[in-house]
């Protein structure tokens, strides 16, 4: 399914076109739980330009209306984006709703750009990441006969029109701590929750239309490998700093080394080099094999 078209009862139909309002346009309820992976706060959108038309109304709002008609309402698009949410990894997440209003005019625009900016508390992602899109908008003529529209007509009454989405939604990426995280736009379905793509919208004469658009963030660790000299010692006794133990002529010293692995990954073959004091000469340097043959992340072994 890669369209789908909405028509409502004329009853419903009259309201709308006697109202001066803008139409509500009502969010599916979205849940909130704090032991979820990721939250979202906020999504916002703007119409930024519209290509073409008159009477453009409502630049830089989440609505945009275009075009000239014999006392009804104008044309337009509207972006509700959603509030706060939680989600977990490899789920999708709602955007918001994208709606196309739709009325008999003339001087109809041919496009419109939408920019919406999305807002986390989980992760606490800045600057709030954004992306830019492009509708085409294909407006027919007020025509009373059938033969005279497009050939993507859907309804009986001439003729519908036609808001074709963008063919491609984009992803970012943004790294935090060691984690990177991949913000990706999947694009508008029919239906919130579940839903089909749909990649256009085909509006008869006072109706409208509605999709949703959905989203994943998915997070994979940065290997950060890092291994930590905890202490060592000599005869078990500290020989961190100075003076260190005592030994008397004759006396055995046996250096031990206690190592963590203070890094994201685990560690294998794990060897300690002592550069015996003198770093610039590798000739007096000597290397300890680690007892443990792996260490995991926060892991300690003595050597």
């Amino acid at each position: 399914l890669d369209h789908f078209t909405v028509y409502f009862a004329e009853t419903t139909e009259k309201v709308v076109e006697e109202k001066s309002v803008p139409i509500k346009v009502s969010l599916p309820s979205l849940s909130y739980n704090s032991s979820d992976t990721y939250a979202l706060t906020s999504v916002t959108g703007e119409w930024t330009s519209v290509t073409g038309g008159s009477n453009i109304t409502g630049l830089n709002t989440n609505e945009v209306r275009w075009g000239a008609s014999d006392g009804g309402k104008k044309s337009g698009l509207k972006f509700e984006g959603t509030g706060q949410q939680s989600f977990n990894e490899g789920s999708n997440f709602l955007l918001g709703t994208l709606t196309h209003f739709n009325y008999p005019i003339y001087n109809a625009a041919t496009g419109a750009k939408l920019k919406i900016t999305l807002t986390f508390s989980q992760p606490a992602v800045s600057p709030n990441p954004d992306f830019t899109y492009d509708f085409e908008i294909e407006e027919t003529t007020n025509s009373w006969s059938l033969s005279q529209c497009p050939i993507w007509q859907e309804s009986n009454t001439p003729c519908d029109d036609k808001i074709t989405f963008p063919s491609s939604y984009g992803e970012k990426s943004f790294q935090i701590g060691d984690k990177l995280y991949t913000l990706k736009i999947q694009g508008f379905v029919n239906s919130w929750p579940g839903g089909s793509p749909v990649s256009y919208f085909i509006t008869g004469e006072k109706k409208d239309n509605t999709a949703y658009l959905v989203g994943t963030l998915s997070s994979v660790l940065v290997p950060a490998p890092q291994i930590s000299l905890v202490e060592k010692a000599v005869n078990g006794e500290d020989a961190d700093s100075a003076p260190g133990p005592t030994l008397y002529v004759g006396d055995t010293a046996t250096f031990t080394y206690s190592v963590q692995n203070t890094g994201n990954v685990g560690l294998t073959n794990i060897v300690v080099n002592d550069d015996n004091g003198t770093p610039s000469n590798a000739n007096d340097d000597f290397f300890v094999v680690c007892s443990g043959i792996s260490l995991d992340p926060g892991g300690q072994t003595t050597c």
